[in-house]
């Protein structure tokens, strides 16, 4: 390894999809110390729970997990550097090699963190021309939606959140006041127009006759029970 960290042009940010069993994830990217990687487990930043190795070497580490993250968990990894001057040169002092490096590597650092940030942030494409885009202030954007003007500018568009249109289900369930309301009006929602069963079609099978309507039928055997779950239940 060389006296100083190598920063090579990679993006300072590596994703995964755990499966359930794997503990070891690997980042890519150099960091000057382990509190420089941010560990996150889909959108929440992990403050325990894990170890990180490799700190100070060009090629990166790995973060080692207490618990594997469970199946379809995104696991993120990257580097977030507090951005500030690490050294300071004095008139007639020192100038060695092994500082000045230490502080352009950490710079490099810092504008690959800049820059993947940028990446993630809308942007004007690179032939687009010179647009305004400053947001409207808080009090006339709160509650609006964003739109553009005819000059390509963000301003808070017509109309706000509490008109958007609904359905007239939609209307039933934004209405309800908790969860288990809510619940109750999906349920609702699963009855399929079939008369509650009685003694007097007791045997028979539920099915579908031509005119797309579910009824109970006797005439059907158990072979067709199976037919008509297979054509339309």
């Amino acid at each position: 390894m060389a006296d100083h960290i190598q920063i090579g042009d990679i993006t300072p940010r590596k994703r995964y999809v755990a499966d359930g069993t794997q503990t070891l994830f690997t980042y890519p990217f150099p960091i000057f110390k382990a509190a420089d990687l941010e560990v996150y487990l889909d959108n929440t930043l992990q403050e325990s729970g894990y170890a990180v190795s490799g700190a100070g070497h060009d090629l990166g580490g790995e973060v080692n997990f207490d618990t594997p993250p469970a199946v379809g968990v995104g696991v993120t990894l990257r580097r977030r550097l507090t951005i500030a001057r690490q050294s300071d040169f004095q008139e007639s002092g020192a100038f060695r090699a092994r500082v000045i490096n230490d502080e352009l590597d950490f710079l490099t650092a810092a504008l690959q963190q800049v820059a993947d940030d940028t990446r993630r942030s809308l942007q004007l494409s690179a032939t687009d021309p010179d647009a305004v885009l400053t947001l409207p202030d808080r009090a006339t954007r709160g509650g609006a939606f964003l739109a553009f003007d005819a000059e390509g500018n963000p301003v808070a568009g017509a109309g706000s959140i509490g008109g958007l249109p609904a359905t007239t289900f939609m209307t039933t369930l934004l209405d309800d006041a908790d969860a288990p309301s809510a619940r109750a009006t999906l349920s609702a929602q699963e009855d399929l127009s079939v008369a509650p069963p009685t003694s007097g079609n007791a045997g028979s099978v539920l099915a579908v006759n031509p005119a797309g309507n579910f009824h109970y039928d006797p005439t059907l055997t158990h072979g067709a029970h199976l037919t008509a779950l297979s054509f339309g239940l």
